[in-house]
């Protein structure tokens, strides 16, 4: 799911923007991405009326897409492994 969603964003993103849209799901800062940044963004960006059962959902879509692409299991998105979304 995070593939997909991430995708959604960067389909038409020149990797040189890869950074910019990296930063700004980027809340606190730290140069990861936790699942809480990306719920966040999604919902912010995709999903702002969606009810409380479609947010659970949305959370539990991104928490698997974030086991998926995170190579090294700490739970979080880094740059590497975000610019691997837009191959």
């Amino acid at each position: 799911m995070i593939e997909q969603l991430c995708q959604i964003m960067l389909f038409y993103k020149p990797k040189e923007d890869l950074k910019a849209i990296f930063n700004k799901i980027d809340l606190d800062s730290s140069g990861q991405l936790s699942l809480s940044e990306l719920h966040t963004w999604w919902i912010n960006t995709y999903a702002k009326t969606a009810d409380t059962s479609e947010r659970n959902k949305y959370r539990e879509l991104l928490k698997m897409g974030i086991d998926k692409i995170d190579k090294n299991h700490n739970g979080k998105v880094d740059m590497n492994e975000f610019r691997q979304l837009n191959v």
